[in-house]
């Protein structure tokens, strides 16, 4: 008995000197810019971790920021956004630290049309984390 009571303190501090076991989890911040003169609708929303608030309809020249927090070091965050003219983009946003130790974070954005009607989309990186063990980015995803 005495030797759990020793045992257990120890590997709790051997834990919180780790540092990288309670790293906060990487998030992606992303701002949602409807430049279009018409509302726009999320749909097809899917991601690794959780996303706050939820995407929603965006009237004409409005923005929404959300945030995606993801699962440790790891996220990726894809959607949907069109409108009713037949204007469709697709948004990609994902970050990652490389498997190998000490290696640098990798960031992926991507923006593509895929409705009816061609419409203009952008994926556009703000700011980016320097720390490895937190690939936190921003990127605001425009649809013109």
């Amino acid at each position: 008995m005495k030797f759990l009571k020793l045992a257990i303190p120890a590997a709790l501090l051997l834990l919180a000197s780790s540092g990288a076991a309670f790293a906060a989890p990487t998030q992606i911040t992303i701002t949602a810019t409807n430049n279009t003169t018409t509302t726009v609708s999320p749909s097809n929303a899917s991601y690794a971790g959780t996303v706050a608030p939820l995407p929603a309809q965006l009237i004409a020249g409005q923005n929404q920021l959300y945030i995606n927090t993801g699962l440790g070091n790891l996220t990726s965050f894809h959607i949907d956004y069109s409108n009713t003219t037949g204007k469709k983009c697709h948004y990609d946003a994902s970050s990652y630290n490389q498997t190998i130790t000490g290696s640098p974070c990798v960031y992926n954005k991507a923006a593509k049309s895929t409705g009816t009607t061609y419409a203009s989309c952008t994926a556009t990186a703000t700011s980016a984390s320097t720390d490895p063990a937190n690939c936190s980015f921003s990127v605001t995803f425009g649809i013109h």
